[in-house]
């Protein structure tokens, strides 16, 4: 809105009022034989004066409603509350238009702040996560370097542990890969039919001795052994599969821990189901647990290893598969996870 329509509002006013008051005079001046000059000097005095007061009125009426606006965009920038629509007048659409801008504008805002505070989390979770196997390979090589670099039984006994902690970050930095690949969109599915009960049993198989050494049975249900075909990225549903039982066995503290996969048809869908008699998740924390480094229990976690990536990989996969993911838990005893896939 122009700054100059107060004025010319104004002097529309004035002109009106002097023109009327020249005709005024102009009749009078037939019937009563009064001087022009009289008309003329009465008109122009009317239209000063006039134009002098309607400016004034119109400014304060304008500049009280533009005052406002921008008291909106001033709180709005300082992240502060929007003040309700000024009186219902001429300005009632400009001051809904802006309204609504700062609305937006405070969204928008929201969402900025949100990104940096989650960008802080990022940075700091990833840096927690590569200084601990750092530090470790540092500390093994200083020791080789100090003590052990003549004792064969000692240099062998933390090259080893050495290999272990480059390991995890290699592990550490093919998950973040394969997350930020899957949360860009840039890692394009590979659909395909194969038989998930195969699968399945070929994962169990390779995690045989992480289980049996954590104390914990994986197996197939025994409803469960028929071959099952599904449509999906078979190397994708591996991961699923995979980073489901390392969980499962991760978070297992029973002497005799049990892992089951069972396998549901659900008419066009086939729902594969994980089931262990774990330690459980908390209920504060079952809203969490697909969030990037986010640790039930955090010591326990970093004493076993993994990065912190392998629900949220999952989540994502699942996600990209346009399928559902599902997850109930009892604190002590035990959580189930059920996925969704199409059936062949």
């Amino acid at each position: 809105m122009s700054y100059n329509r107060p004025r010319m509002v104004a002097l529309a006013i004035s002109i009106g009022l002097g023109v009327f008051t020249f005709l005024l005079y102009l009749i009078q001046s037939h019937y009563f034989e009064n001087n022009y000059w009289t008309a003329a000097v009465a008109a122009v005095s009317v239209m000063l004066v006039s134009f002098l007061l309607y400016k004034s009125i119109v400014e304060g009426y304008f500049e009280k409603r533009i005052k406002l606006i921008y008291k909106n965009i001033y709180n709005v920038k300082r992240g502060g509350p929007i003040h309700e629509k000024g009186p219902k007048d001429a300005l009632k659409k400009a001051d809904e238009d802006v309204s609504l801008w700062a609305a937006e504008f405070k969204s928008e805002l929201d969402e900025l702040k949100s990104r940096e505070k989650f960008r802080r989390e990022f940075i700091g979770n990833v840096s927690h996560e590569l200084k601990t196997p750092i530090f470790n390979i540092q500390g093994y090589v200083l020791t080789l370097l100090d003590i052990g670099i003549e004792d064969e039984t000692i240099n062998r006994q933390y090259l080893k542990r050495a290999s272990k902690s480059v390991d995890r970050l290699i592990d550490l930095i093919q998950d973040m890969d394969t997350l930020n690949k899957l949360e860009s969109n840039v890692m394009e599915l590979k659909m395909s039919r194969f038989d998930i009960v195969e699968l399945a049993n070929e994962i169990i198989d390779m995690l045989g001795d992480k289980a049996k050494n954590s104390d914990v049975t994986l197996e197939l249900a025994s409803l469960s052994e028929k071959a099952i075909f599904v449509n999906a990225d078979l190397q994708r549903i591996e991961q699923v599969i995979f980073n489901l039982l390392v969980n499962a066995i991760k978070y297992n503290d029973k002497k005799k821990g049990l892992v089951t996969i069972s396998f549901h048809n659900m008419g066009e869908a086939i729902m594969v189901e994980i089931v262990d008699n774990g330690m459980g998740i908390p209920e504060k924390d079952i809203n969490r647990i697909f969030e990037r480094f986010y640790r039930v229990d955090k010591s326990r976690t970093r004493g076993t290893g993994g990065s912190g990536l392998g629900l949220s990989i999952v989540k994502h996969i699942i996600d990209q598969h346009d399928q559902i993911l599902n997850v109930t838990s009892k604190d002590g005893r035990g959580s189930t996870f059920t996925f969704t896939l199409q059936q062949a």
